[in-house]
């Protein structure tokens, strides 16, 4: 199951928006060998960026975590191939 985008319903700051994968979460990832936990993307911007390339961008990220299979881990440091 590929994972969805919403825009948060709440704001909390005038000017910002909020959006989180929907999801992502149906995929258990590992942690470590011992470990493993479901996770989905929260990401807070200004309303002055494109909701598109944003989806567009996190909707990608997930396809990339699944594709991996691997759980994002405190302070870890994505780069591209």
């Amino acid at each position: 199951m590929r994972s969805m985008l919403f825009p948060s319903a709440i704001n909390l700051f005038k000017g910002v928006i909020t959006y989180v994968t929907l999801g992502l979460s149906h995929h258990v990832l590992a942690m470590n060998p011992e470990e493993s936990v479901r996770q989905e993307l929260v990401f807070t911007t200004y309303e002055k960026y494109s909701g598109g390339e944003i989806a567009s961008f996190l909707i990608t990220f997930s396809d990339f975590i699944l594709s991996k299979h691997q759980a994002l881990l405190r302070g870890d440091v994505v780069r591209p191939k």
